[in-house]
Order: structure tokens, then C-alpha cells, then sequence
């Protein structure tokens, strides 16, 4: 195993999005020379059946500006149909989110799924195009692009307490481990603090790093039994997973950038007896 160290990252975009050296500064007319974009560039919309449970179903996608003006400026965005799969009934786009706010960096568009009108199963991509922003016309070359996953969540009845074991070669001498699933808001949504155990201690074989290095992240449990994991930390970017309905078990796999070596590591959950 090579040895392992921290990769940091530096968004430079995002960065100059949310923090500009024209903080104080307000300006009119033509931004010719501001950057813009969204601030990330996918996510996950997810949607439960509206008649069994209050969940709201829809996401927020920022976009960013490097300049504030003391005036609202609408923002232009298109689909590409061309590449979206999503057909015009699985989605509503709120057309009054469609603004950055006078004196604000960024705007939250939001966007709705429509449950009855999306597949049981089945992914749909909503690709999104930055045209314009208010005084700024984008050129081709500077234009932005948001893929949205469209897709139903089932409702699940999980335990709380899991023990996990890592089953994969990488990291098999890791012990096993406790980790708590804590529900989020939407359905079939949960927090873990710690995904993968002491894993960079039984990974490398070295004491001085157990506690150290947790996987916290969001898990989503979806209608097909697939996972979808969301790191919430540096160097845990996430990963996916199988479900067994009829156990409660799953098996997922976690990306990492934390070791020089790219690997997944593989991790089994059954219920805490």
C-alpha cells in the first residue's frame, strides 16, 4: 500500500463565485469581464409518492456571478433536449427562482420532480445550459451545464444500528465496526458518520492512525435497491451500493482520493442483532 496523504483540492471557480474581491463594490451596466456558472455541476433530484408522504421533491442548483449589482438580473437557462432524457412532464422549473437578488452573488434555482409522471425504476438526465445572466452575455466557449437525475425513492423501514465489515481486499484487516443510521429529510434517506470504520489504520497497518480519517456521508436507498452514497467531507466523494429488501442488508463501495492509490473500498452492513 502506498502511503497516503491529503489531496487538496482548490476550486478556483466556485471559490471566485461565492467569494469576490468586489465584495463592497456595487456595479451597473455590462459585466463583460465577471465569471459565472453553477457552483457545482450535478445532483440528484429525488421523488416520493406526494399522496403517502409530505416531502417536497424538488432541489436547488446555485448559480454564481463574481460581480453584485444593486438590481435584480434574471437568468437565462435552456434544456437540452438534444441530451435530456427527462421528458417536460417529469419536471417543473419555478420561473420565479430564475433571478439573482440586487446586492447577492448567487441565485437558487429551483426545480420540481413529478412523481406520477416519472418511471418506477428508471433514471431520467435533465441537462441544463447557462445562457445568460442580466448585463453579461455568455460566448459558447464560457457556457455552463447542470445534469440533473430524475428518479422515484420508496419508502423503507430500516434499523437504526448496523454492523459493518470490510470485505474487499483493500483494508480487509480492518475490524468490524458499529455505525448508526440517522433518517434525513425525504424518504429513504440516511446520515453516517462513519461509513467505512478504522479503515486507514487496517488499510496501511498502522496504529498510530485508528480513530483517525471517518467516511461521513448521506445514503439513499432507492426503488430498484440501488445506493447512492454523497461524501460529506474532502477526499469522500461518495460511492454506490446494493440493498437487500428482504434482509436489510447492503453491500456498498466507497471512492476515496485520501490514499495516492485510487481503489474502492467494499463494506458489508447487517442489522445489529
Amino acid at each position: 500500500m502506498k502511503k497516503f496523504l491529503f489531496n487538496i483540492s482548490v476550486f478556483v471557480f466556485a471559490a471566485s463565485v461565492l467569494t469576490s474581491c468586489e465584495e463592497d463594490k456595487v456595479v451597473l451596466g455590462n459585466n463583460a469581464q465577471a465569471l459565472a456558472g453553477f457552483n457545482t455541476n450535478s445532483g440528484n433530484l429525488t421523488a416520493a409518492d406526494p399522496t403517502q408522504f409530505d416531502d417536497p421533491n424538488f432541489i436547488e442548483i446555485e448559480v454564481g456571478i463574481t460581480t453584485k449589482s444593486n438590481v435584480d438580473r434574471a437568468i437565462d437557462i435552456d434544456v437540452n433536449t438534444a441530451l435530456s432524457s427527462a421528458l417536460p412532464a417529469m419536471y417543473t422549473i419555478d420561473e420565479s427562482s430564475l433571478v439573482i437578488p440586487a446586492g447577492e452573488y448567487t441565485a437558487k434555482v429551483k426545480i420540481f420532480a413529478n412523481f406520477d409522471a416519472l418511471p418506477e425504476t428508471q433514471r431520467k438526465s435533465l441537462i441544463l445550459d447557462l445562457v445568460s445572466i442580466d448585463g453579461m452575455d455568455l460566448l459558447d466557449e464560457q457556457r455552463d451545464r447542470f445534469v440533473v437525475t430524475l428518479y422515484r425513492v420508496c419508502p423503507r423501514e430500516l434499523p437504526r444500528n448496523y454492523v459493518a465489515f470490510v470485505t474487499g481486499s483493500v483494508g480487509s484487516a480492518t475490524p468490524q465496526f458499529n455505525a448508526e443510521l440517522v433518517p434525513l429529510s425525504g424518504i429513504a434517506r440516511y446520515s453516517v458518520t462513519n461509513l467505512w470504520g478504522n479503515f486507514v489504520a487496517g488499510a496501511t497497518g498502522q496504529a498510530q492512525y485508528n480513530g483517525q480519517f471517518p467516511y461521513p456521508g448521506t445514503l439513499t436507498i432507492n426503488c430498484d435497491n440501488s445506493i447512492d452514497i454523497v461524501g460529506t467531507a474532502e477526499d469522500f466523494p461518495g460511492g454506490t451500493g446494493v440493498f437487500d429488501p428482504n434482509t436489510n442488508e447492503f453491500e456498498i463501495l466507497l471512492n476515496q482520493t485520501l490514499f495516492t492509490t485510487a481503489f474502492q473500498a467494499q463494506i458489508y452492513y447487517m442489522p445489529a442483532p
